[in-house]
């Protein structure tokens, strides 16, 4: 499979870059731009049966600012850039995750007839393919759903829980450097597919050793494949159709992926993480409907932990005007502890209004409910806690 892919992916590079000198000669120098966006959040919350110490009023503050690069060649083909710059990099969110990188995603990519090739530190096709027809990505009108709601009610004051509420299909990897190929869209069908050597993002890993000398059996630089954060040999593939019919438009998408990890960072060895998700949009009027389901199988740690995931995501949305509002149904469920019976289930119910002040300028408004229902139930209700919140934004995108 991953050598089908590849060469695939070569044989359109071959095609996209077969052009003239004379072309190359003629075309105009690369344009860059800046854009990106900003959002400032204020927040109130009430958590019952947490055992975290939680402040109920809080302030937010995101923002990122993207360069984008871009210049068409003399015979059509048109190359781009992409580099997103975190604006409050360097901090924990505060569900208490990792540190956030400086850079999002750096990408290049290669557009024309031949369809598109990608290549860098960008989102997987699977991933990128089918988040855009699925539940309240592709509906929400205020903050995000899923990404959000761990602001509001952090599982730092759980004993253990793993919390699952994404139907974006990554199998844990963080933007890291691969090569993508998209098919032209021909009759609303386009298919799409991604190979990563590695996980480990902002490196420049390879399969022949890589750069500066570093070895297959190096760790220097963490530049080979099999020498990073135990993922590696990684693909993924996509399918979707965008057609509309009269006045209705429909989405469907569907995804597979799969990685090799070896023994390291706590996971077992050649586990083979895999999964696959699909999602599906109908748009008529002002109206808009969007589902998704993300399930991921075998990601074992050394540990004993299963981690297996599934996630269903439901949304809708009504747009009258400068005004939308919207509705989102969030249901995830993780295998965490084998010894423990049950899953760790996560519910996110959200009501959002959105108002277009000005071009680029939005004023937003959140009604969160968030409940953890953790499994292994009666160490002192640690293991669960439901969450009233509400939060408004101004958001700013230039």
């Amino acid at each position: 499979m991953k050598k089908q892919l590849l060469a695939t992916t070569a044989l359109a590079a071959a095609g996209m870059f077969a052009v003239s000198g004379a072309a190359m000669a003629q075309a105009s120098k690369p344009t860059l731009s800046i854009g990106g966006w900003m959002e400032g959040v204020v927040s109130a919350a009430d958590t019952d049966d947490n055992q975290a110490d939680q402040a109920t009023v809080g302030v937010i503050f995101d923002s990122e600012i993207h360069f984008k690069g871009s210049t068409t060649l003399d015979n059509g083909i048109r190359i781009m850039g992409r580099v997103e710059l975190e604006g409050q990099s360097g901090g924990k969110d505060l569900s208490g995750g990792a540190s956030r990188n400086t850079i999002d995603e750096a990408w290049l990519s290669v557009n024309g007839s031949f369809g598109q090739v990608m290549i860098g530190g960008h989102d997987n096709a699977a991933f990128k393919e089918v988040t855009r027809y699925s539940g309240t990505w592709s509906t929400q009108v205020g903050q995000n759903a899923a990404l959000d709601a761990g602001d509001f009610a952090p599982t730092r004051g759980l004993s253990s829980y793993q919390r699952e509420t994404q139907t974006r299909l990554s199998l844990g990897d963080p933007d890291s450097e691969k090569i993508s190929y998209f098919t032209p869209r021909v009759a609303g069908f386009r298919l799409g597919a991604s190979y990563m050597p590695s996980f480990a993002e902002g490196t420049p890993d390879t399969d022949s050793g890589g750069l500066g000398n570093a070895g297959p059996n190096s760790t220097a630089g963490q530049r080979h494949g099999f020498n990073d954060e135990a993922s590696h040999e990684g693909y993924a593939l996509s399918g979707s159709f965008d057609q509309k019919f009269g006045g209705v438009g429909v989405g469907l998408a569907a995804g597979y992926a799969s990685v090799h990890r070896q023994a390291a960072a706590g996971f077992v060895e050649d586990s083979n993480p895999h999964g696959f998700s699909f999602a599906g949009s109908l748009t008529f009027g002002g109206f808009k409907v969007g589902a998704g389901y993300r399930s991921e199988s075998n990601r074992k740690t050394a540990g004993g932990d299963d981690r297996n995931a599934k996630v269903i995501d439901v949304g809708a949305k009504y747009s009258f005007g400068a005004n939308h509002i919207s509705a989102g149904y969030i249901s995830g469920e993780s295998e965490d502890n084998p010894a423990v019976d049950g899953t760790d289930d996560t519910t996110i119910n959200v009501v959002s209004y959105r108002r277009d002040l000005g071009p680029g300028v939005q004023y937003r408004l959140n009604l969160w409910r968030i409940d953890y229902d953790g499994e292994g139930e009666g160490a002192a209700g640690t293991d669960s806690a439901e969450t009233f919140a509400v939060s408004t934004s101004v958001r700013v995108a230039f």
